[in-house]
């Protein structure tokens, strides 16, 4: 019974559809955390973003990038967002996320929701152990840390207009600072589809457990795989579904790969 537990796939699966490729994958297993079981991770990336800096542009981009690799990735698309505490959604999705990636773009801290997103996801990262990756987009890692330029305004108009919740504002820098000093992406001086590539590299590699080679290959093996394979992990229960040309419905591919997959996995817990 608790190999069943152990290894029961999540019913969910993350579409990414390009012109002739769809990105199918069950949601994965998560790294070890303390207190909790495998079902409760909904997602593998929660992307916090400024969306007028990057919501059409490199955040997109990113998300795509990473939902053609399978990496189950949470992304924000509505485009106004009323009120300074985040929804309660957002908030469910950061705790249910295995990894957090934060791109500090020129006006992300002028967001009390990203600032908000940035508190949770650190208390995430304390709490239970959530890996917390910044990507520091057009904007000097020391500009963050020391709240200067755009960050230091941001703040400053923060305080002005929260004159009796000065508490939330002093989270907020901290937040920055503390996000300021964890290893990072620079996004400066590089070529945006190399150092996307090189991202999601990494978030492969720190995620499923896969060797530099492994994960380099994955992501720039360009031409599609023409044959739908299920490959587990050698590090965790999650099951990978490759990309590849299909000739069946969509909805054809879930049932049929779905039903084996159930079926597989109850005769190896009757075969223990």
């Amino acid at each position: 019974m608790w190999y069943w537990e152990l290894y029961k796939p999540t019913l969910a699966f993350v579409f990414a559809e390009t012109s002739s490729v769809c990105c199918l994958s069950p949601l994965s297993a998560p790294m070890a955390a303390p207190s909790f079981a495998s079902s409760q991770w909904i997602y593998d990336v929660f992307l916090s973003f400024r969306g007028e800096d990057t919501r059409l542009g490199f955040a997109a981009h990113l998300y795509e990038a990473l939902c053609r690799r399978g990496v189950n990735t949470f992304f924000d698309d509505y485009e106004i967002r009323r009120g300074e505490s985040i929804s309660p959604t957002l908030v469910r999705a950061i705790e249910g996320s295995r990894c957090s990636i934060v791109i500090l773009s020129q006006n992300y801290a002028h967001s009390t929701w990203c600032l908000e997103e940035l508190v949770k996801i650190l208390e995430c990262r304390n709490t239970m152990g959530q890996l917390v990756l910044p990507i520091f987009y057009n904007v000097d890692p020391s500009v963050v840390r020391k709240h200067e330029r755009n960050f230091g305004e941001a703040l400053v108009k923060h305080e002005k207009t929260l004159k009796q919740d000065m508490n939330k504002v002093k989270n907020w820098r901290k937040a920055l600072s503390e996000v300021a000093n964890l290893a990072c992406w620079n996004s400066q001086n590089k070529p945006e589809p190399k150092f996307i590539r090189e991202i999601v590299i990494e978030v492969l590699k720190k995620l499923f457990g896969l060797s530099s080679g492994d994960a380099k290959r994955l992501v720039e093996e360009d031409s599609p795989i023409q044959n739908m394979e299920v490959v587990p992990s050698p590090h965790s229960s999650t099951l990978h579904i490759a990309p590849g040309h299909f000739d069946y419905e969509v909805d054809d591919i879930i049932s049929q790969h779905y039903s084996q997959l159930v079926s597989e996995l109850m005769l190896d817990s009757f075969n223990i």
